[in-house]
């Protein structure tokens, strides 16, 4: 797979030096005016947040981070749970700390102290996740994140000061108690820095930059975002995998959904640790992603998985007839 130049590179720079990290910032009656959602707040910095699965029901969103020293900290857990605590306080309801939070509290660290007055103070809490917002509106939701992805030591170009740093990704959900409805699109609007920065309406470009894409390490994150690139391309994208659907065909919105609440059994309330590998793409031997656009066939893209090399070789179209026995899983998100 070719190494992408993505705005990403801006954002380290920010989270390198701390100056990226901003809370949330606009004012009850703005909230009010404009109706705010708990997805807009996270789609407020779309060079922090990056929302990656949307409905009616949940959220999902990543945010990559990196620090100039050797060890994991969790404060992208706490800008999150900052900018959600706010807004909740100010459409007029209660945050309340979760398991999650306090776990990541002591054994990461945060970056704001009072944190840690607040992680002992809720140990015994038996509220799920980071926390929730209860309010007397219907309006309450969850925030849980998954675990830890991607995570990778580098060393830092004496150009920029030598040293060493560390990168990785957390993946977050919000879960809302009654169905908050869509404004827009918030998974592309989320991603259009990345889109146009890439120049992705060009499929030979996308097809170029993918091929040989594996699925651990931080090709994890770059598989999901194919997901912003079909919807770009006006495209619906699906996936069919032995590990991840059993052969079946799921659009990429469920699946997403669906691996996100699979590994969150499994992992999410466990403490973190950098040595397990967490995949959102589990593949044994076959496996496909594709973004169909019967309007504009030209805008079509594939990726098939080599089991011999363990990679996803990406192409131009659709290959039909390794997809045309397949059956269809309906999911409702």
């Amino acid at each position: 797979m070719k190494k992408l130049l993505v705005s990403v590179t801006v954002l380290g720079t920010f989270l390198l030096t701390g100056c990226g990290i901003q809370t949330f910032n606009a004012s009850p009656e703005q909230i009010k005016k404009q109706n705010l959602t708990p997805r807009d707040v996270v789609n407020e910095n779309k060079y922090v947040y990056k929302i990656f699965g949307d409905s009616e029901k949940k959220t999902l969103f990543t945010v990559m981070n990196m620090v100039s020293i050797d060890n994991i900290n969790a404060n992208d857990a706490e800008r999150a749970v900052t900018d959600l605590a706010d807004y909740c306080e100010k459409i007029g309801g209660k945050w309340f700390y979760g398991k999650k939070f306090v776990s990541l509290n002591l054994n990461f660290g945060m970056l704001n102290p009072i944190n840690k007055y607040r992680a002992i103070k809720n140990k015994n809490t038996t509220i799920p996740g980071l926390g929730m917002c209860k309010t007397n509106n219907g309006k309450n939701f969850y925030l849980y994140e998954l675990g830890l992805f991607d995570t990778q030591l580098q060393n830092i170009a004496a150009s920029l000061g030598g040293g060493v740093r560390i990168k990785w990704h957390r993946y977050f959900k919000i879960e809302y108690e009654n169905p908050m409805p869509l404004k827009k699109d918030y998974v592309l609007d989320s991603f259009m820095p990345f889109l146009t920065h890439n120049n992705y309406s060009n499929v030979d470009k996308i097809v170029k930059d993918y091929d040989r894409i594996k699925n651990y390490g931080r090709d994890n994150y770059y598989l999901i975002t194919t997901y912003p690139i079909c919807k770009y391309l006006g495209g619906t994208e699906y996936i069919a995998t032995d590990v991840g659907t059993g052969m079946k065909i799921m659009t990429m919105k469920d699946y997403l959904f669906m691996m996100y609440d699979k590994l969150y059994k499994q992992f999410g309330e466990k403490n973190e640790n950098p040595n397990i590998e967490l995949k959102m793409f589990p593949v044994s031997k076959k496996g496909y992603i594709w973004c169909e656009n019967k309007n504009n066939p030209q805008k079509q893209f594939m990726l098939i998985w080599n089991d011999i090399y363990k990679f996803f070789e990406t192409k131009k179209g659709i290959d039909y007839s390794l997809i045309k026995n397949l059956k269809k899983e309906i999911k409702n998100n």
